[in-house]
């Protein structure tokens, strides 16, 4: 769940925990000839590297042990350059509105394909169909080219590419590094610029893009199997979360999110992360929560060119360093690899001895992989290859069961942290499956973040999508008060909803921020309605970051007359949107009509009006449910439920 750091104290250390990975550690260093990453690396998780133009062309001048690494042990493999724009179309077609293929250099997609293939490596990746950078001749020439013009050669272009072996590259980088670094929106200076005109942006052009890259696919294989290749945004120094909306972050996920909300075909985003060692907790918390965001969008978020660098002004790396290093490499795998929308990292090399960092730092950085310039493993690799090794992710999960081996008695209380047993999937879903709060209350392998601050136990790190399920005994029917409490810092806020056996009965539950992520209130939610019997109780978590402590349930002091609306009273239409409609056979007994949203605060007030049809205006509040309430002359109260659009 969400990692808001939200304790002033730091979390006890999970002493079974640090056995476990001390005993891990070992075992993959005296087993690292059998034990190779790609074997490491969890169920249907990927460990992936780029391979250079050396390797693809063929000149033998990587190294004897080159091909034999990757081949053993990464599950995943992308082009270092060889798949970018000037080096797959070198030469300028005759017409750029017929690019046929033989305008295409097809055996360096050729090369890539066949080499994953020979060897069982499940994933390639293809980088990059659009880039400002690296695109050769077409710098100088669509300098003046209409907007038109460019987006039908990108549509060409992105076909031809993506449609030749069509499904065997099995993800793209439709776009690269679009974000400016300057913290003023897309960049400028681009081969691209001339797409902003006609009303059109630098944003349409990036959907477009997306676009023909889905339909190229949908047409070579049909929307089944054109759906299988993930379509990604790529960029650098977006990894780290930052609140200021005109940050590169900001930015990044701003445009992510309208793209989602829009329609966009965007599958997943790529975070490069191209790091400095050493990468301390903080950091890595920081991108923690861009991950959680991107993934509650219901995108893929993986890392895919990561390297640590070490920054010594080119003096040999001290063992100190290596260790840093190796810690860092560790960190950021582990936090990356357990989330269940990750699925790969990808190291922008594996080797010291071809690496880019030396060159593009002036020789100020460099050791920034995990094997050394004679192919020996370094400290790094250890430590990618423990943070690999998520022993609680390919556990199976065990039958749903109260926790307490007995239903939770409503009326009665609910401590959040009494969810059922049952594991991810089961009895709850956390995006990250790392236990972030490290309390000792549950089992070592349940990812919800259960944190013991003194004598009280609590759940934080809240995601959307995220959710936690209770079997409980209901002693009688009837409808019930809901008291949840809740914490969040200044700036955060949430909503939630309840469920009973899969049917939402509460609609959005508002809470609001606290002042402090230790700081509980009480949000009251009144007129749930349940059934005597035993049931399966979810709490969803629907938007925003807030923590959890308990919930206090009883009977509800608002009574529903759930008389029979067609005989005496009708709300129409349901669901209504400006306008609700109320008629009912004694209407001229009515005194007064309420709309209460769900806490049973007044939204609407309308006296009656002397007309057969009460026309209640509704324009000025949100959606969501309400309960309409009629009084009555005789101090006759009725009151249903209705939902706004």
């Amino acid at each position: 769940m969400n990692l808001f750091l939200p304790f002033k104290n730091e979390p006890k250390i999970n002493s079974k925990r640090l056995l476990i990975a001390s005993i891990l550690f070992l075992l993959i260093t005296s087993t690292s000839q059998s034990q190779t990453l790609r074997d490491i690396a969890p169920n249907g998780k990927y460990i992936g590297t780029i391979v250079n133009g050396n390797f693809f062309n063929n000149q033998g001048n990587n190294g004897p042990n080159y091909e034999g690494v990757i081949a053993e042990q990464f599950s995943s493999i992308v082009a270092e350059n060889d798949h970018k724009f000037e080096n797959i179309m070198n030469n300028e077609p005759s017409d750029i509105y017929d690019i046929n293929t033989y305008n295409i250099n097809t055996n360096k997609l050729d090369r890539l394909i066949d080499f994953a293939n020979v060897n069982n490596i499940d994933v390639k990746r293809g980088h990059a169909l659009m880039w400002y950078n690296q695109a050769g001749w077409l710098n100088g020439a669509a300098a003046d080219w209409s907007r038109e013009k460019i987006y039908t050669f990108a549509t060409n272009y992105i076909t031809k590419v993506i449609s030749y072996r069509a499904g065997e590259i099995n993800e793209w980088d439709v776009f690269n590094e679009i974000i400016s670094d300057n913290n003023d929106g897309f960049r400028t200076g681009t081969w691209y610029d001339n797409v902003v005109a006609d009303g059109k942006t630098v944003q349409d052009f990036l959907d477009h893009c997306f676009v023909v890259s889905r339909n190229a696919l949908t047409a070579a294989l049909g929307e089944t199997e054109g759906n299988k290749v993930k379509l990604y945004y790529n960029d650098y120094s977006i990894e780290s979360y930052d609140t200021n909306p005109n940050s590169k972050n900001g930015f990044m996920r701003n445009m992510i999110s309208e793209m989602v909300n829009r329609g966009v075909p965007i599958d997943a985003l790529g975070l490069q992360s191209h790091f400095v060692s050493p990468v301390d907790e903080s950091f890595t918390n920081s991108i923690s929560q861009t991950m959680d965001e991107m993934i509650g969008l219901g995108l893929i978020c993986n890392i895919t060119e990561l390297d640590i660098r070490i920054c010594n002004g080119a003096a040999p790396a001290s063992a100190a360093e290596l260790e840093e290093q190796r810690d860092s490499y560790e960190r950021v795998a582990a936090m990356a690899i357990a989330k269940e929308g990750c699925t790969g990292i990808t190291l922008w090399g594996f080797t010291d001895a071809h690496s880019w960092i030396p060159g593009w730092s002036n020789g100020e950085c460099g050791d920034a992989l995990i094997y050394d310039n004679d192919y020996n493993e370094k400290p790094a690799y250890y430590g990618l290859a423990s943070g690999l090794s998520v022993p609680c992710l390919n556990n199976p999960t065990v039958p749903q069961a109260p926790f307490s081996g007995t239903p939770a008695v409503i009326p009665g209380v609910i401590e959040f942290e009494d969810y059922d047993l049952g594991g991810e999937g089961v009895s709850y879903s956390d995006i990250d499956l790392s236990n972030n709060g490290e309390s000792d209350y549950r089992d070592e392998c349940d990812a919800v973040d259960v944190v013991t601050e003194g004598s009280e136990t609590i759940i934080g790190w809240l995601s959307v999508s995220e959710w936690l399920e209770y079997t409980v005994n209901i002693t009688q029917l009837g409808n019930y008060s809901f008291i949840i409490s809740t914490a969040a810092d200044v700036g955060f806020e949430g909503e939630g909803s309840i469920e009973v056996d899969g049917v939402d009965v509460s609609g959005l539950i508002t809470f609001p921020s606290t002042g402090g992520w230790s700081n509980y209130q009480d949000t009251e939610v009144i007129n749930i309605a349940l059934n005597a019997g035993e049931h399966v109780l979810r709490f969803n978590v629907e938007s925003g970051s807030f923590n959890i402590d308990k919930m206090t349930i009883s009977s509800s002091t608002l009574e529903i007359d759930n008389f029979d609306l067609n005989a005496n009273l009708k709300a129409y239409p349901i669901p209504f949107n400006s306008t609700l409609n109320i008629s009912y056979n004694d209407i001229e007994r009515t005194e007064s009509l309420n709309l209460l949203d769900i806490n049973g605060r007044k939204v609407l007030n309308q006296k009656y009006n002397n007309e057969a049809v009460i026309k209640m205006s509704a324009e000025n509040i949100s959606s969501g449910m309400y309960f309409l309430q009629l009084n009555l002359r005789g101090s006759i109260t009725k009151i249903i439920k209705v939902i706004k659009k």
